[in-house]
This record gives C-alpha cells, sequence and structure tokens, in this order.
C-alpha cells in the first residue's frame, strides 16, 4: 500500500516580494506533484541529507502566494507505526497550520498520543482550510514547526456471520447429508 499527503501551504508576504519558495520535505516521502497558480519552475536537490524543493514564481507576488504539494511513501504491511511529517516551508518568520488524517475503509487508525498538535473538530478544519477531506479520522492544529505523531494503521479484519443448516438421512442403504450455508 501507500500513504498519500497534499499539503497546502498558505505563504503570507508581509514586507517586500516573495519570488522564490524553500520547503524542507519529509525524509522517506517522495514528491509526486506541484502545483501553483503563478508557478514558474521547481526542482528538488539534497542539501545536508534533507530534500529541498525550491520553487520559482513567474512573477513575484506582494501579499500571498499558495503552494500544493502531493507526496507519497509506501506503508509498511499492516499492523504498522507510521511516524508522521510534514513538509516544511523554510526561510519563513512562523508557521502554524491544521492537519487531518484520512483512511479508507479497509484500514484502521489509531493515532499516538501527539505532541505539539492540538485535537480539533472535523468542521473547523474544512472552514479554516477550505479544503474537503471526506469522514477525517482525526484532526489537529499545530502551532509550531515541530510536531510529533505516530498513528498505528491496522487491516479491518472483516466480521461475518454465516448461518448453517445441515440435514443428514439416514437409511438402510444410503446416507444424504445435505447442507446450506446463509
Amino acid at each position: 500500500g501507500v500513504v498519500q499527503m497534499r499539503s497546502v501551504i498558505d505563504f503570507t508576504v508581509s514586507q517586500g516580494e516573495l519570488s522564490r519558495a524553500r520547503v524542507a520535505l519529509p525524509a522517506g516521502w517522495k514528491l509526486m506533484r506541484v502545483e501553483s497558480a503563478n508557478l514558474r519552475d521547481h526542482v528538488t536537490a539534497d542539501e545536508d541529507e534533507t530534500a529541498i524543493l525550491t520553487a520559482d514564481l513567474a512573477k513575484p507576488e506582494a501579499k500571498a502566494w499558495k503552494l500544493a504539494l502531493t507526496l507519497e511513501r509506501p506503508l509498511p504491511m499492516p499492523p504498522a507505526n507510521v511516524p508522521l511529517a510534514i513538509p516544511h516551508p523554510l526561510e519563513v518568520q512562523r508557521e502554524n497550520g491544521l492537519l487531518a488524517l484520512h483512511t479508507t475503509p479497509e484500514l484502521n487508525l489509531n493515532p499516538g498520543q501527539p505532541e505539539g498538535l492540538t485535537k480539533i473538530d472535523a468542521a473547523l478544519f474544512q472552514k479554516e482550510s477550505g479544503l474537503k477531506v471526506a469522514a477525517p479520522h482525526s484532526v489537529y492544529r499545530f502551532r509550531q514547526a515541530e510536531f510529533t505523531l505516530a498513528t498505528t494503521v491496522e487491516t479491518v479484519l472483516p466480521r461475518l456471520e454465516a448461518k448453517a443448516e445441515h440435514t443428514l438421512d439416514i437409511g438402510e442403504k444410503q446416507l444424504r447429508l445435505a447442507s446450506r450455508i446463509t
């Protein structure tokens, strides 16, 4: 399986203009897609064993700029403990945001004890971020760049019920067994 992350970073320019943004990508994740309305070019390079995405804007932004990243990493065979890490914009004064965990019906998430995160309501996430997340499992707010959260991913085992009916006819010359499972 695969763990997929969609990260939307809203840069707010309080002074000057933004013509280039750099983002540290989490270790072990592969960058799949980079999206922005004003993106001219982007390149990823390793700096001190950290993958850094450098995004050049087509024209400088004086107020705000939005960058959306899609990343993937392999999901170990469940049950597995998966540490969560997100991309971090570099050379910014302050970083804060929201984090939503979502899974498919075949998997169950059991988030561990978060550090540096505050659990919030899913409706608040959608209202503040403007992003639609179908049935988020857990939603958090972070007010600092450094936080830790690991979640255990388990396969949901199907719960089955069956009704079995067996009829055994015994005669002098024959034995007949009829079974019906519903």
